[in-house]
């Protein structure tokens, strides 16, 4: 295609040439044959250069995965409270299934996994800090939502979540999405689970998991919408927390439920890498062992993808 355009750009050049040597035919025979000899030569020269150039700078592509390679360290950037996705251990060391898939995409690039805590503590920091070019990807439960493909260069999804509703222990009145309209949910503005509250009719205030059930318990929200495995590892750590999972969601389509890598628009290159060792990663079951690790044995035998 590219050399299509370049064969017509250097036609047109010499037509126009032509067509002004023809309005100069005053001039001798012999002048006239010189000259159109000449621009003969140079629109060769011309197309030559031009199919040169381009053929580098197709060769270079736009030196996203390059960069990362270059670096030799894959950067990533996360929401840091959003167990067990996300955490810090018992030792302070960061964890999670997130931070897991991305040491193991890292890999599968030939790179490191840059070990630089590129934590926000709330999701709308998230998708800046990778807009502000601080790191090559975020990887954190993004849904791979048809607004966010607009944006970024999102990739194959890697897993899937399962989403609950959760309200105050003695609250009747919610007992699924449909109660949602003119409630509270405390969710992240922008977050996958807040665009589902605000669908169901619900006013947003802005909140991350642990925020969120300590609004609810004291009243102040009515509920939150959220990952599942993310819930139950909180009631773990809060066995005496006065809150109770009222319904789970059932997705329209099937990318509200599922994670993808997301990067800046222009790294396509890299995008695609990411994609390639994602296909691996779920093929050679290593997907797979890490959501039994993180969430348990019967989730992970019930994520699509790993079927």
């Amino acid at each position: 295609m590219k050399k299509d355009l370049k064969k017509a750009a250097a036609g047109l050049l010499a037509i126009t040439l032509l067509a002004s040597m023809t309005a100069c035919s005053s001039g001798s025979t012999a002048s006239t044959t010189a000259a159109a000899t000449t621009a003969a030569e140079t629109v060769a020269e011309t197309a030559a250069e031009t199919e040169a150039a381009a053929e580098e700078t197709e060769a270079e592509g736009d030196g996203s995965l390059a960069r990362v390679q270059a670096a030799g360290k894959f950067s990533v950037g996360a929401e840091g409270n959003w167990a067990p996705y996300v955490y810090n251990d018992t030792d302070g060391k960061l964890d999670g299934f997130e931070v897991a898939m991305a040491a193991e995409i890292a890999s599968r690039l030939g790179v490191e996994i840059d070990e630089e805590k590129n934590i926000s503590d709330s999701w709308d920091g998230v998708l800046a800090g990778l807009d502000a070019g601080r790191y090559d990807a975020v990887i954190c439960g993004c849904s791979p939502n048809p607004e966010r493909q607009e944006m970024y260069s999102v990739s194959d999804p890697y897993g899937e979540q399962l989403i609950a509703l959760v309200v105050r222990g003695d609250n009747e009145e919610i007992q699924g999405f449909e109660d949602l309209n003119g409630k509270t949910s405390a969710n992240s503005l922008t977050s996958s689970s807040g665009k589902i509250a605000a669908g169901y009719g619900a006013t947003l205030y802005e909140a991350s998991l642990e925020q969120g059930m300590m609004l609810i318990q004291q009243e102040r929200a009515d509920c939150t919408i959220n990952d599942a495995a993310s819930i139950n590892a909180y009631l773990e750590a809060n066995p005496d927390a006065n809150i109770r999972i009222a319904a789970y969601y059932v997705p329209e389509n099937a990318y509200e439920i599922q994670s993808a890598v997301v990067m800046r628009k222009e790294d396509k290159e890299l995008c695609e890498a990411v994609n390639q060792a994602i296909a691996d990663i779920i093929a050679d079951g290593t997907a797979k062992e890490l959501a039994t690790k993180y969430f348990g044995e019967d989730f992970a035998n019930n994520v699509t993808l790993y079927q």
